[in-house]
């Protein structure tokens, strides 16, 4: 993951890019990404985009709306056919 990065902060409403770098297997065998949102590393929130076009260097530009404001939050992303987290 390249972006958001630990600590980053952004506003309410706000859009804010979630960029990767796919590499190796990450690349070769997931044509789909999810991106997901958890609390911590293993409690689940919400589903960010589903089956996202995978590349080399991606970028997603998430709308936040104002339903995960004034919160800590971390953006996972994994391939959408083998459900492995890649970042």
């Amino acid at each position: 993951m390249t972006s958001p990065l630990e600590n980053d902060e952004f506003d309410c409403d706000s859009s804010v890019p979630v960029s990767w770098t796919s590499t190796g297997s990450a690349f070769s065998d997931c044509v789909e990404l999810d991106i997901r949102l958890y609390k911590d590393t293993n409690t689940f929130e919400a589903s960010i985009e589903l089956d996202y076009p995978n590349g080399r260097e991606p970028t997603y530009h998430w709308s936040t709306g104002t339903d995960y404001c004034n919160s800590s939050w971390i953006i996972r992303i994994s391939c959408s056919t083998t459900l492995n987290f890649l970042a």
